[in-house]
């Protein structure tokens, strides 16, 4: 059985039908999800001045009870895709994840532009 590869054109579709999806249900199940998370995110750079990956963001939404929390995690994608859009942040490269669960995989590191 071989394996199926895609070209970086449909794995970019596909990345971003996935990212939409997510941030579609997270709009669904807490209405303006992406609106208040995208506040979260510019409260967050305010301040932050050192090079930062989505799961620090992530970490930071959390800490605040009365942030609703995305039904995955997933669903941040579409607010740094927007916030990167916006020119709020910019991509500076890739670094290992803290999180354990990610098992220290490359992720983004994201600067306040």
């Amino acid at each position: 059985m071989s394996a199926v590869q895609l070209n970086i054109i449909d794995a970019i579709e596909e990345r971003d039908k996935g990212i939409k999806q997510a941030t579609d249900h997270a709009n669904a199940v807490n209405k303006d999800w992406s609106e208040k998370a995208l506040a979260k995110l510019k409260e967050f750079i305010s301040f932050h001045t050192e090079p930062f990956q989505a799961e620090e963001v992530r970490s930071f939404a959390a800490m605040d009870d009365e942030f609703p929390l995305p039904p995955h995690e997933r669903a941040w994608g579409g607010v740094i895709k927007s916030a990167a859009f916006q020119r709020l942040i910019r991509k500076i490269g890739l670094a290992p994840t803290k999180n354990v669960k990610s098992h220290c995989a490359n992720a983004a590191l994201w600067q306040k532009v």
